[in-house]
């Protein structure tokens, strides 16, 4: 759906019967557009990609199309993954996330130059870890797997 003029990322609440604005704060649409929603198979949380820097203090920097975390078993809490260990955020675009049943596993691909890795002309599939360990896999531009490591 788009408000603001900017797609958006909602999750409907089935037994409350209604819809949750997920890419934005306090219920103001974020200023960009958010689509490919991934959600974990026990409905509790819900990857996304976006444009909207969406979380206080500007973390999200001037980089477009990073990857968040809604979790709704915490209270809504957003939560950048298309980041360094340090925090940092990605400094290309990140795209297409997935995760798994219970949402302590993101893959997403990124074009990001400091979420480092070793091989030019791949692209990287970052795995997110449950605890906040993480684990990469470099991919060809043909998608076929090269390397994977870098558990932190």
């Amino acid at each position: 759906a788009k408000l603001g003029g900017k797609k958006q990322v909602f999750v409907y609440d089935a037994a409350a019967r209604r819809s949750v604005l997920v890419s934005g704060k306090l219920g103001v649409p974020g200023a960009g557009d958010s689509d490919q929603p991934a959600l974990s198979a026990d409905g509790t949380k819900l990857a996304f990609r976006s444009e909207a820097d969406l979380l206080k203090g500007g973390e999200h920097g001037s980089w477009k199309r990073q990857i968040y975390l809604y979790d709704a078993a915490a209270g809504g809490a957003l939560s950048l993954i298309s980041k360094t260990a340090a925090g940092e955020p990605a400094h290309g675009g990140s795209y297409t996330p997935s995760i798994n049943e219970d949402g302590s596993v993101i893959a997403f691909v990124s074009e990001a130059e400091n979420l480092p890795w070793p091989l030019s002309n791949a692209a990287q599939a970052q795995v997110k870890l449950a605890k906040g360990r993480r684990l990469r896999v470099w991919l060809s531009k043909e998608n076929r797997l090269l390397a994977v490591g870098g558990r932190r």
